[in-house]
């Protein structure tokens, strides 16, 4: 993963794409809750993440599939191809398989249901930032 060293300590950085405002909101608030993570943008649409994220760099993207103009799944494409190591968490209220095995074909690392799994991306986050933090056994 990308991370952002500051004062010995580890960084997740954490870009949020929904188009919902609450929905960002109420991620960030959550996020924002555990040590070593930073939320390193919020974007509405796929170009404004696109933008984001040939600008910056991130180890985390929670992702919407559908947005305004175009779909979460160029938004995947063009992360997996620019920086393959950036860990997506799709979040979506279309939970259909058809849609999963076109994101995971696409390079998502989860697919989860808004309305059943929110709780789940805060352990996913959690779990990352023990395993970056977690020194080597010898």
């Amino acid at each position: 993963m990308n991370t952002t060293v500051t004062n010995d300590s580890v960084e997740l950085s954490v870009l949020i794409v929904d188009d919902s405002k609450m929905v960002c909101d109420r991620l960030s608030e959550l996020l924002r809750t555990l040590a070593g993570v930073t939320i390193c943008g919020l974007a509405h649409s796929a170009n404004s993440a696109i933008e984001f994220i040939q600008a910056h760099f991130l180890d985390v993207l929670i992702l919407d599939v559908h947005m305004p103009g175009e779909s979460g799944l160029r938004v995947l494409r063009k992360v997996k191809s620019d920086r393959p190591d950036t860990v997506v968490i799709v979040l979506t209220n279309y939970p259909f398989p058809q849609y999963a095995r076109k994101y995971f074909a696409a390079g998502a690392d989860y697919f989860l249901d808004k309305s059943n799994d929110f709780p789940k991306v805060l352990e996913l986050i959690r779990h990352m930032r023990s395993i970056e933090t977690t020194p080597p056994r010898a």
